[in-house]
């Protein structure tokens, strides 16, 4: 067993927590930022500067979270 494992009692998460309900609550929290990001995209008429200041993010890391997401912006306007 490994020394960060152990650090962080990964044994005994991974025995609580099984893996599928895990992986379900990962996709879970990815389709919630997706949706939030949208939301806030289509709010703001796609205006990347207002929508990076309603989520908190800098301009780039809006478009890199974008990326990260799978969301198109430019697929969305139209």
């Amino acid at each position: 067993m490994s020394t960060v494992r152990q650090a962080l009692g990964m044994d005994g998460v991974s025995a609580a927590v099984p893996r599928r309900q895990a992986q379900q609550t990962v996709r879970s929290a990815r389709q919630l930022r997706t949706r939030r990001v949208v939301a806030e995209l289509k709010a703001h008429e796609f205006n990347m500067t207002e929508d990076r200041a309603a989520i908190g993010l800098e301009r780039s890391h809006l478009y890199k979270k974008c990326q990260q997401l799978g969301i198109d912006v430019k697929t969305i306007r139209e």
